[in-house]
């Protein structure tokens, strides 16, 4: 039969390629030679731009779709890649030359779950090269050192200092909040002011400063209901005098002794509060300290505070 088509062709000035020609069948595989060439058997031939085989298995069709759209799409890597370009030129790109290469003689195909996220898989894999999205996440370890010195203060620091480390939950009750609010204002500004030169002043703000702590112990306090507060603002008449002593130092020329017994003195309140139905018997104190340099380029800065909170057990 082959012999005929070939002969038949010759009269027409067609003539048969037996290289090119090959035979597909699943039948009985009788040996065929045309001008004296043997034509050989095939179980898988492209015809058409498409895979043909006996068993039909679309699989291999579609592995060979999704190669020649990668093909097609490194092929035109300069207008894909590019990241100047925008987006809407590279989709109009890609639907008119790489998706038909992708999808060609799809019409034919009997598609299955696994074909089609095979197709979705490969076009997703390409739009993200398009945007330059990579899977990988980048992550560099922690391998360094810390610089030198205390870390950078944050804001909350401060909060958390005065507050406790369970101001976030106060914070969520907003009326103790605003309660609150203008007592954490008030420290600010304090702590700023008392690098004033008025004795009275400093006096003042210490005061200010023993009220607000209060405010914050009996807010954050979970038994607030049974806390009562018998609060005693006392400075002692030696610390006084000390004051007075240093107050003249720093009004003289003898800075370098007003700045050392800056940085020594503590002026110390006492806020003694009564609280009942304690776990431990013992007496639990907490000591903010708030202590900045004296003397700032020659400016008079605040002195060094300590607050002092004493909780004592009830006594029956």
């Amino acid at each position: 039969m082959i012999n005929d088509l070939a002969s038949e062709s010759a009269k027409f000035g067609l003539k048969l390629n037996p290289e090119k020609t090959k035979i597909m069948t699943n039948g009985k595989k009788d040996p065929v030679t045309v001008e004296q060439t043997q034509i050989s058997y095939v179980d898988e031939y492209i015809y058409l731009g498409q895979l043909i085989s006996p068993e039909d298995n679309i699989n291999k069709e579609v592995e060979r779709r999704i190669a020649k759209g990668w093909k097609k799409y490194w092929g035109a890597k300069e207008i894909m890649k590019d990241k100047n370009l925008h987006i809407s030129t590279k989709s109009k790109l890609f639907n008119t030359c790489i998706l038909p290469v992708l999808t060609y003689g799809s019409e034919t195909w009997a598609l299955t779950r696994n074909i089609a996220k095979k197709l979705s898989t490969c076009q997703h894999a390409m739009e993200r090269s398009m945007v330059g999205i990579k899977r990988k996440d980048k992550w560099y370890p922690r391998d360094g050192k810390r610089k030198r010195g205390r870390p950078q203060r944050r804001w909350d620091d401060d909060i958390r200092q005065v507050a406790g480390t369970t101001w976030g939950r106060v914070a969520i009750e907003r009326r103790e909040w605003r309660r609150l609010k203008e007592a954490f204002a008030t420290w600010q500004t304090d702590i700023q002011n008392m690098n004033k030169r008025n004795i009275k002043d400093v006096e003042k703000s210490l005061v200010n400063l023993a009220i607000m702590s209060e405010l914050v112990l009996e807010s954050a306090s979970e038994n607030r209901r049974n806390l009562r507060r018998t609060a005693v603002t006392t400075i002692d008449e030696d610390l006084r005098e000390k004051i007075r002593l240093l107050r003249m130092r720093e009004l003289g020329h003898s800075r370098k002794e007003a700045r050392k017994e800056g940085k020594e003195l503590l002026t110390i309140i006492e806020v003694k509060l009564n609280r009942g139905h304690l776990n431990s018997q013992n007496t639990i104190h907490r000591t903010h300290k708030y202590q900045t340099d004296p003397i700032h380029r020659g400016r008079v800065g605040s002195y060094a505070f300590a607050v002092k909170h004493t909780h004592t057990k009830k006594r029956e």
